[in-house]
């Protein structure tokens, strides 16, 4: 009477690659579902670009303070991320400002406007966000508020008006 042969490792490698593959593919066409950030509106893309870019600038904080999020080293690198991250603004504000002057000065005035109510909103929103804060706390949750704030606005003014 003959054996059946033994199955051997060959005989369930095919299957189990079968299955690899199998997973992989849904897998990619789970993630080939998903959103890519160019795809969403435009606020979406603004919010992305923001939160990719204020993740950067509180991590080199984080970093140069040792790893923690408090204390006067993340507090002065804070304040040096706020100060550049205005500069950025003033001088996208400046070139929309100058854009839309020789275009349309209405438009240029109503910027101007907005921009001056823009920073009457960040100065008392971030103001109160210092107020209930801890008090050990304050001055870095005003300056992180700052911080995020000025580079939403800075991002978005890029958004509307374009380069």
């Amino acid at each position: 009477m003959k054996q059946a042969p033994k199955a051997g490792r060959s005989t369930y490698a095919v299957p189990a690659m079968m299955t690899i593959c199998v997973l992989l593919l849904s897998w990619h066409s789970a993630r080939s579902q998903e959103k890519d950030p160019r795809e969403m509106t435009a606020l979406g893309v603004i919010s992305e670009n923001v939160r990719e870019i204020y993740a950067r600038e509180v991590e080199l904080c984080y970093n140069e303070a040792g790893k923690v999020a408090h204390g006067p080293k993340f507090l002065d690198c804070l304040q040096r991320q706020v100060r550049s991250q205005q500069d950025a603004l003033e001088a996208v504000y400046g070139a929309r400002m100058s854009y839309l002057g020789s275009y349309s000065p209405e438009l240029a005035t109503s910027l101007q406007n907005a921009q001056e109510a823009w920073l009457h909103f960040r100065e008392a929103n971030c103001g109160f966000v210092r107020s209930t804060a801890r008090a050990n706390y304050a001055d870095e949750a005003f300056q992180n508020c700052v911080l995020r704030t000025t580079i939403y606005r800075r991002v978005h003014l890029r958004w509307l008006i374009g380069d």
